[in-house]
């Protein structure tokens, strides 16, 4: 029982950082073609050929991403930008 959680003390903040570094290395700037929420809220998004999941743990998006919005996103950070169709920028981070 003690080694489980040994393990669980190394491989859980691992594998935390290991997604982190992930989600900070997605880089895209353009108009979202498709976006589907999971049952936590979640966005996939399809910009140009390339999908992203943008998880909650990450940006709260409250569902805010609609097709013909665009996203902006730099690698190696965190901040997205959602552009709406109207002009509206909500910034995420």
């Amino acid at each position: 029982m003690s080694i489980l959680f040994i393990i669980s003390l190394v491989a859980l903040p691992y594998l935390f950082y290991k997604s982190k570094v992930q989600y900070q290395s997605y880089q895209f700037n353009g108009r979202v073609d498709s976006v589907l929420y999971n049952v936590k809220g979640e966005p996939t998004v399809k910009i140009g050929d390339k999908k992203y999941h943008l998880p909650v743990h990450y940006w709260t998006i409250n569902r805010q991403i609609q097709v013909g919005d665009s996203l902006v996103k730099e690698k190696n950070s965190i901040t997205i930008r959602i552009v709406k169709k109207d002009g509206t920028v909500i910034i995420k981070d």
